[in-house]
């Protein structure tokens, strides 16, 4: 009668048309209904993707009863999935936009990037539980240079989001785990990987250090399109800036759009308030489906064809 209760739970969270009041619904009910089995199993909606679920984790469990996490973002990055090659996933937790690629490209190459064990497994769990053989899951950081790296274990209030877990220089407590940690350039160059059609980055405000470790790929213009969290808070708790994330972008030849549902709105440069997630592109000529022959994105809310 639990797992009933539950599969009535998770029915009423995807098809309820009434969003309100459904977050705090299953924070009350998800844990009784579950009767002590945390570990379950789903199927995404917005793709025919396979995620082994562990309730207790925050992610897991919203994929669990919502069928996906930031689902705007992640019908762009379907879409361009499906015209890319080379797909690289920066801070894959425990796989979503890596899985959404292969499955919309079985052709392409995907790689993805982790450096937490335990959730790199999980990954690595869900690539096999689909049957995937283009994703390679890469147990590493991704930073300014090749080195060894701390994993700042910092999983929210109650302890369940494993996804806040970021890098630092420096071991300071004691539960910080030594990983290692590489360049896209030179992982890029070790892997005979000459161009990156798509990437996601959300590492947790690593993402400025990230792309100075790119700097090879990014003066070729080698990078195609660029999805990342621009979040202040974590950016300056390593030290740096949105601004400084958007002006590197922007140099290389990137413009920046906000992601949505119904389409992508072009980013006001050094705006007050900036939005915590981003899509760049590179200004070229017919790059993406939806620019101008004269490599300037549409005026306003575009949609991806």
């Amino acid at each position: 009668m639990k797992d009933l209760g539950l599969a009535a739970l998770q029915w009423y969270v995807r098809r309820f048309p009434i969003s309100k009041g459904k977050g705090r619904l299953v924070s009350w009910l998800w844990k009784p209904l579950a009767g002590g089995n945390w570990q379950r199993q789903t199927v995404l909606r917005q793709a025919d993707v396979q995620v082994a679920c562990d309730l207790s984790k925050l992610l897991q469990r919203h994929l669990y009863f919502w069928g996906g996490y930031e689902e705007g973002s992640c019908a762009h990055w379907l879409r361009l999935a499906r015209e890319s090659t080379t797909i690289f996933d920066i801070g894959a937790n425990v796989g979503l936009y890596s899985l959404l690629a292969s499955r919309a490209n079985p052709q392409s190459k995907v790689y993805a990037f982790e450096p937490a064990v335990e959730v790199s497994a999980i990954l690595q769990r869900n690539v096999e539980l689909n049957g995937m053989q283009n994703i390679s899951v890469v147990l590493a950081a991704v930073g300014d240079s090749d080195r060894t790296g701390f994993l700042r274990l910092c999983a929210g209030s109650d302890g369940s989001n494993e996804g806040m877990n970021y890098l630092s220089r420096h071991k300071t407590n004691e539960s910080d785990l030594p990983v290692a940690v590489v360049s896209l350039d030179s992982y890029c160059h070790s892997h005979n990987i000459e161009q990156i059609d798509l990437m996601k980055m959300d590492i947790e405000g690593g993402e400025y250090e990230a792309l100075l470790g790119a700097q090879e790929l990014l003066r070729r213009r080698a990078i195609g399109c660029i999805f990342l969290e621009m979040a202040e808070w974590a950016a300056k708790r390593s030290g740096h800036s949105t601004q400084e994330i958007e002006r590197l972008l922007v140099d290389a030849g990137y413009r920046l759009f906000t992601p949505g549902l119904r389409g992508l709105v072009p980013m006001a440069l050094e705006a007050t308030t900036r939005p915590e997630n981003v899509i760049a592109f590179l200004r070229e000529p017919g790059h993406w489906r939806g620019q101008k022959e004269s490599g300037g994105m549409e005026a306003g809310p575009w949609q991806l064809r």
